[in-house]
């Protein structure tokens, strides 16, 4: 055998290899069969360097990558490569190059294509890391948007904001972020507190609006910051099909809700297992003062936890209108204002939130009237009818 047979049969081995790991589809419109013949081997041959090692190491070497290569000829326009290869979780990644010389555009395309199917493959195996990046990437572009505003108004934003009280609004958010993850619309640890506190502000200063007084700065800051928590929820809807490889699963949402109101604590916790008499016999004294005490906090303690359990199930828009009616105490104008709904529909919500709680605390045993004080219920307060 002659070293040129030697290398041919390399190279079709090295082909061969090529087509097991990396199956290519090649359509040429518009090349004579030379530079057809060129640009498929370029293509095999850098397809296989390049980006089956991906696929490799995910596991995924079945598709074809697709190719289309297009010519038009006499110098009437470039040529066109298309690359298209589809991924994991219905992923696709797709490069399209254009130039003059054939061996260059086909080498940009595939470049092009390696660094999509790098970065959806690397969102699989780490969804949050690609969460923070855009999220890093959405504040980088709001300080553009307050650089960008004028002198004046940057400065009331920036003095609006930083005379405000902001306890209340992390208040609402962190009580918002319990709910959202208990109904499983948002990942135990992500987003964190701060993340969606930095977030609201930053989006309120770039969209400032003179003349605001601190009252309407603080409705301006509610509104977003459910903006804010909706998009999270809505983004994280986007990989229901597409787990992260290498993260651990997420612990049930029923699950962190049971825990949120220590529901098996209370179902199976025995505090004395062992019989005595005392348990038994009567006890001839008057409960004192103090067992009497912890009787009240415990029965609080379980009335909050139902009450927190009942506002889990509504849905979103009533429970916000509902709590920032009753505990935070906004009227109904500011209640349309901050939930971007008309004040009649604020309204309904209110009425409908509360004749569902009611209902429950009823069946409950808890609520023998129409009119609750919710805010003292979630607080661990005994619930009474208003006056």
């Amino acid at each position: 055998m002659t070293d040129e047979d030697g290398q041919n049969d390399k190279k079709g081995t090295r082909n061969a290899m090529t087509d097991a790991s990396i199956p290519l589809q090649f359509v040429a419109r518009g090349l004579d069969d030379a530079r057809r013949a060129e640009a498929e081997a370029a293509l095999r041959e850098l397809a296989a360097r390049r980006i089956a090692p991906l696929l490799a190491a995910a596991g995924w070497t079945h598709e074809p990558l697709r190719a289309v290569v297009t010519d038009e000829g006499k110098g009437a326009a470039p040529i066109e490569v298309r690359l298209h290869l589809h991924l994991p979780r219905r992923n696709v990644a797709e490069a399209r190059a254009t130039g003059r010389d054939l061996g260059s555009v086909v080498e940009q395309a595939v470049e092009h294509l390696r660094r999509r199917a790098q970065r959806a493959l690397e969102r699989l195996r780490g969804q949050e890391s690609w969460r923070r990046r855009a999220r890093r990437e959405r504040l980088h572009a709001l300080k553009a948007r307050v650089a960008a505003l004028p002198p004046e108004i940057a400065r009331e934003a920036e003095a609006g904001l930083a005379g405000l009280d902001l306890s209340r609004l992390e208040r609402i958010a962190r009580r918002e972020l319990a709910f959202m993850r208990a109904m499983g619309e948002l990942e135990p640890a992500y987003p964190t507190l701060t993340d969606v506190i930095d977030e609201t502000l930053a989006e309120t200063r770039a969209a400032w609006t003179p003349g605001l007084k601190p009252e309407e700065v603080e409705r301006a800051l509610l509104r977003t910051l459910f903006k804010v928590l909706d998009r999270e929820a809505e983004n994280g809807r986007v990989f229901v099909d597409a787990l992260s490889l290498q993260a651990r699963p997420a612990r049930d949402a029923e699950d962190q809700a049971e825990d949120m109101v220590q529901e098996e604590f209370h179902e199976f916790h025995q505090p004395d297992e062992d019989l005595s008499l005392a348990d038994i016999l009567p006890d001839p004294s008057a409960m004192s003062a103090e067992d009497a005490q912890i009787e009240a906090a415990d029965a609080a303690l379980e009335r909050g936890g139902l009450v927190a359990a009942i506002l889990r199930d509504l849905p979103a828009l009533w429970r916000r209108a509902l709590v920032l009616r009753e505990i935070e105490g906004f009227d109904e104008p500011d209640l349309a204002h901050i939930l971007d709904i008309p004040r009649q529909t604020a309204a309904a919500h209110v009425v409908h939130a509360r004749a569902f709680v009611v209902a429950r605390l009823t069946r409950a045993g808890l609520a023998g009237g129409d009119e609750i004080d919710l805010a003292r219920l979630l607080a661990g307060g005994a619930a009474e009818e208003r006056p």
